[in-house]
């Protein structure tokens, strides 16, 4: 059996050696190990997560689509029943004004994705006109 000396070295016959440094080192090389282990698992379930995330935004637009869709269908079929039954008068009023509420309301919300486009462009150019009045103003200091 060794024994320690004032140094915390273990001392064997002569010959000493530092178990303090190699237990050390064991225990931040299973860290370390730990570590890479845990952020490989962390990559892996953020990736996942974000997968998960745009395949619910799929699914919602499509979910959307699919209501905005259905009712289109809904109301060409009472448009189609009414005119196999022969629905004539103010009933047929209602559906034909029911028909258009729901075009004009298709129509608007085209109106309000292009108009939001049109408003990015033209945030984007105002942008760009700015960026060169700023280098023209740039320019003609430089000449002086």
């Amino acid at each position: 059996m060794g024994r320690l000396n004032r140094a915390g070295i273990m001392v064997y016959g002569g010959t000493s050696k530092v178990l303090s440094s190699i237990n050390l080192s064991r225990a931040e090389s299973n860290w370390i190990s730990v570590v890479e282990e845990l952020r490989t698992v962390l990559d892996t379930n953020r990736m996942l997560m974000e997968k998960q995330k745009r395949q619910l935004g799929t699914e919602k637009r499509c979910e959307k689509e699919l209501r905005e869709a259905s009712r289109w269908r809904g109301m060409d079929d009472v448009e189609k029943a009414a005119a196999r039954v022969g629905v004539k008068g103010p009933e047929l009023r209602f559906i034909n004004t029911c028909n258009r509420n729901f075009s004009l309301e298709g129509a608007s919300k085209e109106r309000r994705t292009e108009n939001k486009s049109l408003q990015s462009q033209l945030r984007d150019t105002a942008e760009d006109v700015q960026a060169a009045g700023e280098l023209l103003v740039r320019l003609k200091e430089a000449e002086e």
